[in-house]
């Protein structure tokens, strides 16, 4: 895993990483495109970048009906190779959070 993380001004953030990583499946056979098997355990690489913003707004004069509000946008990206014909795969996540507290 490697990331950055940048704080923006007093309340936003911003970061950027990726994780590149390999799992091994252990019992579990690899099939190639035309479904024979290859002699091999199943193996995985993974690309996975991750981009991500986050604003914090935290009222000036606090009540009791007024939360703290943080809204996040994120896009992550997972790329995985794998010896198993079926699980090469490509995925795109994108997301919108919002929080509140009191």
């Amino acid at each position: 895993l490697l990331g950055y993380k940048q704080l923006v001004g007093k309340s936003s953030a911003f970061w950027l990483g990726v994780r590149f990583e390999r799992r091994d499946y252990a019992g579990w056979p690899a099939i190639d495109s035309s479904g024979r098997l290859t002699g091999g355990n199943r193996s995985d690489w993974r690309l996975a970048p991750r981009v991500a913003f986050e604003y914090n707004w935290w009222p000036k004069n606090k009540s009791c009906c007024v939360p703290d509000v943080k809204v996040g946008l994120e896009y992550r990206l997972l790329r995985q190779w794998s010896n198993h014909d079926w699980y090469d795969t490509t995925a795109h996540v994108a997301g919108v959070s919002v929080w509140g507290s009191w």
